[in-house]
């Protein structure tokens, strides 16, 4: 686990590589499921803020980590 958190990094990005792709892909499918899922989910009101609250932690927890790590990594 050490590996994957150091600040050494032993292989490069590669553009267009399988996890860029990959990385692309969820992306992608998460961007559509929400834009497909946006008028449905609007007329369900708990849904609605159940989505919205779960983005703002996600949110919220993906900044503090990353800050986290940033702050001991240097």
């Amino acid at each position: 686990m050490n590996q994957w958190f150091s600040s050494y990094m032993d292989h490069p990005f590669s553009m267009f590589g399988v996890s860029h792709i990959a990385m692309l892909m969820i992306y992608s499918a998460g961007l559509a499921l929400i834009i497909f899922a946006h008028k449905p989910l609007r007329k369900q009101q708990t849904n609605y803020q159940i989505v919205r609250w779960v983005l703002f932690v996600l949110l919220i927890v993906s900044e503090f980590s990353y800050q986290t790590w940033a702050a001991v990594h240097g």
